[in-house]
């Protein structure tokens, strides 16, 4: 009889082992449905939340861009001189409007590093607008570089990002960015 109830103890605890495995694997199953779920969710904000800052804000960066372009008389494809810079650098009103451009674009371009905003959603909607005013504005983060060495460099990694993948992938690159790639050193910009 005393083996006959062990041999049920040992069953039982068998059978409870097996069910608290059981019971493991459906929780960790379901962590993982959840974790999913969340990871989707998290991405889907990510950009959702991308999209409403640049376009948000797209309408107030061509208004301060259009106040350089018009006063430089600059053209689709022309670049900002190195001597426009220096004018540039020197002028309240025309440095207030390019910092806030470029600042608009360091803060999407920081955020995308951090992962806050997603790359995807600008590479697709506005990698040449972020090419372009690279482009134009080049000489004029030179000189303030020269300052300041760490001033837009979220910024520059974002471009160096986009021009690649634009590349590898065939898509044609903003005037104003081949402009700034086609630009001699030599040559007074």
């Amino acid at each position: 009889m005393l083996e006959f109830a062990e041999k049920w103890r040992t069953l039982i605890e068998l059978l409870s082992f097996i069910a608290a495995i059981f019971a493991a694997v459906i929780l960790a199953f379901e962590v993982c449905r959840t974790k999913r779920v969340l990871d989707k969710d998290a991405k889907w904000r990510r950009r959702s939340q991308t999209f409403q800052l640049y376009t948000s804000e797209r309408l107030e960066i061509t208004e301060k861009h259009r106040i350089i372009r018009d006063h430089f008389g600059i053209k689709l494809g022309d670049i900002i001189s190195e001597k426009q810079a220096r004018e540039l650098s020197n002028s309240p009103e025309l440095k207030s409007a390019a910092r806030f451009v470029l600042g608009k674009l360091e803060r999407l371009a920081a955020g995308i590093e951090l992962e806050v905003y997603d790359y995807d959603v600008v590479f697709k909607t506005t990698r040449n607008n972020i090419l372009g005013i690279y482009g134009v504005y080049e000489s004029y983060i030179k000189y303030t570089r020269s300052r300041q060495p760490n001033v837009y460099n979220s910024l520059e990694i974002l471009v160096e990002r986009l021009a690649l993948e634009s590349e590898l992938r065939g898509l044609h690159l903003a005037h104003g960015y081949v402009s700034y790639l086609n630009r001699t050193d030599d040559a007074e910009l």
